[in-house]
């Protein structure tokens, strides 16, 4: 029963042209575990992870065929502005203790 992760997995392999073969024998996986994740059955976590870092894909993309819309703090932040304003408030406390 193919799923998200099937359809997105074999789109992938189809546009870079790899082969279910050449996929299972870089990623050290057995060409029948590569064929049961093209025919819909779940991978471990530990073959989702080792195929993501092949094709150069995030899990998230992988597995539900687009990118999540929800980004975390780090990538929010500005590190620029985050150091101008460690710099300020420590220049600020220098100049409170003369």
């Amino acid at each position: 029963m193919e799923n998200e992760l099937s359809k997105t997995l074999k789109n992938l392999l189809e546009r870079r042209k790899i082969s279910a073969r050449k996929l299972a024998k870089e990623t050290g996986m057995s060409i029948s575990t590569i064929s049961d994740v093209l025919n819909g059955r779940q991978p471990s976590l530990k073959n989702l992870v080792l195929i993501s870092e092949y094709l150069g894909v995030s899990l998230d993309f992988l597995v539900n065929g687009q990118e999540s819309s929800h980004k975390t703090e780090v990538e929010d932040l500005n590190f620029e502005d985050l150091f101008e304003g460690i710099v300020k408030i420590k220049i600020s406390k220098l100049k409170d203790e003369k």
